[in-house]
């Protein structure tokens, strides 16, 4: 018997995190921490519920985020849309010229240069295949 009420979380924490993320599992932490609950909570739950898909649940976090101005966890999440292929540059671009009428142009700006960088990051990086 454990003391954490969320521990049946940990592993859909750990493949949430690698499917959403696209980058290795969170090392277990002490539970009850913010990296514990964001493990378990975040990716073990909120990612994992039915009716929106990952794809659906990353354009809404990104619109959020954007609008915030939270550019520090935007790139986070602009860079595992691209290396889980849920999102590509296109589409990223696309998203950006859809916040700048709903959201304003300065967000839209300030994102789309984000995802430029974060493209030309993931296109530089080395593939499997090199």
């Amino acid at each position: 018997m454990t003391d954490d009420p969320y521990a049946q979380l940990a592993s859909r924490g750990d493949d949430g995190w690698e499917r959403v993320m696209a980058l290795p599992r969170i090392p277990s932490t002490e539970p009850g921490t913010f990296v514990d609950l964001t493990r378990k909570l975040v990716f073990g739950d909120l990612w994992q519920r039915p009716h929106l898909n990952v794809r659906d649940r990353r354009l809404v976090t990104l619109t959020v985020l954007a609008l915030f101005g939270r550019d520090d966890i935007t790139s986070f999440h602009v860079g595992a849309a691209l290396r889980s292929g849920d999102l590509g540059p296109e589409e990223l671009e696309e998203l950006g010229v859809q916040l700048a009428f709903y959201g304003g142009w300065p967000v839209a700006a300030a994102f789309t240069t984000l995802v430029a960088q974060e493209v030309a990051t993931w296109r530089a990086a080395p593939t499997a295949d090199d």
